[in-house]
């Protein structure tokens, strides 16, 4: 006899659009499209515009995570230079921000992945990332200090 056909996907109702979720019924094994996760990993990816925003009307904590040199070469007014090669040890002193959105910025977007999931891991309300780091404000010929 033909061996059996494979069991039928199963697609989550819970899951939201923009991730997808497919199960094989009555199986252990779990296929999950993780894009969307690794996409938003560390937080939300926002545009110079939200940044804006987020530091204008929410009071955002804007977080430099490059070098000092880097920083001090030109950086997003009102942000606090925390490097992420130093990060882990510095990172108490943010505490007293949990409560309000924190922004972190890097060279291109990369850094700040990782230093977000750390934050959420202790326990930061909201964290974002501004998408393409210093690298798309520059571009945007945006505004920055020297110090």
């Amino acid at each position: 006899p033909p061996p059996p056909p494979p069991p039928p996907l199963f697609f989550s109702t819970q899951t939201p659009p923009h991730e997808i979720s497919a199960c094989l019924v009555g199986s252990e094994m779990c296929i999950r499209d993780s894009a969307y996760s690794e996409m938003n990993k560390g937080g939300k990816k926002i545009e110079p515009n939200e940044l804006t925003r987020l530091v204008n009307k929410e009071n955002a904590i804007l977080i430099d995570l490059r070098k000092k040199e880097d920083y001090e070469n030109g950086h997003i007014m009102t942000a606090l230079n925390y490097p992420h090669q130093e990060f882990d040890n510095q990172m108490h002193e943010l505490n007293k921000f949990k409560d309000r959105p924190i922004i972190l910025v890097c060279d291109m977007g990369r850094n700040s992945a990782n230093i977000g999931e750390k934050l959420k891991k202790a326990e930061f309300q909201e964290t974002f990332r501004l998408n393409g780091g210093m690298m798309t404000w520059t571009q945007e010929n945006l505004p920055v200090v020297q110090k």
